[in-house]
């Protein structure tokens, strides 16, 4: 492909042998010159279809970026990165060492959330941090809600007052983050 400075469509087409199991798609280029001002190219709208015929590009969701972002989330989310005190979700206090707390998905889920990854969280009443939640403290809570929110069992805490509100929150921290998956 020669590239030019406007947008422009390749089409490329192959065949796979009939005992492949995997295929894939790379783009690559071999710079010339000394690096400028336009020195790289942008790409968008990549389809690895079946047939002898490319069609025109179309995007899973049949939409927007934002439909094919909600067609995602419906198996994974991630928030977090917003602010260093980002709140997700509210509960309470179940004693003194543990919570209930639950996040509104963005989307409802494919199905009930089957695992969690997060990293520098807290719980918060408003003036009081908690402290970190501990690798493996923060346990899916099968609940009455279905896809829709995911419920949250905290334990391995201190100083919790049982009964009072919480949220579920980033500690200090641009990092902090909470992962939530109903991958297949």
């Amino acid at each position: 492909a020669t590239l030019t400075t406007t947008w422009q469509r390749f089409t490329y087409t192959g065949t796979v042998a009939s005992n492949a199991t995997q295929i894939g798609v790379t783009c690559y280029y071999t710079p010339t010159g000394t690096a400028g001002a336009n020195d790289y190219f942008e790409v968008t709208g990549v389809q690895l279809e079946l047939g002898s015929v490319a069609t025109s590009f179309k995007r899973a969701s049949g939409g927007t970026i934002q439909q094919e972002l909600a067609a995602c989330q419906r198996y994974y989310y991630r928030f977090g990165g917003l602010s260093a005190y980002q709140i997700f979700g509210n509960g309470i206090g179940a004693s003194t060492s543990a919570a209930a707390v639950s996040v509104v998905n963005p989307v409802p889920m494919r199905t009930v959330a089957s695992s969690v990854e997060y990293s520098t969280l807290c719980l918060g009443d408003g003036t009081n941090l908690s402290g970190t939640i501990g690798a493996g403290s923060l346990i899916l809570n099968p609940n009455a809600y279905g896809n829709l929110v995911t419920d949250f069992a905290i334990s391995g805490l201190s100083g919790l007052t049982q009964y009072r509100p919480y949220r579920l929150q980033v500690n200090n921290s641009f990092s902090g983050y909470l992962g939530v998956s109903a991958e297949l």
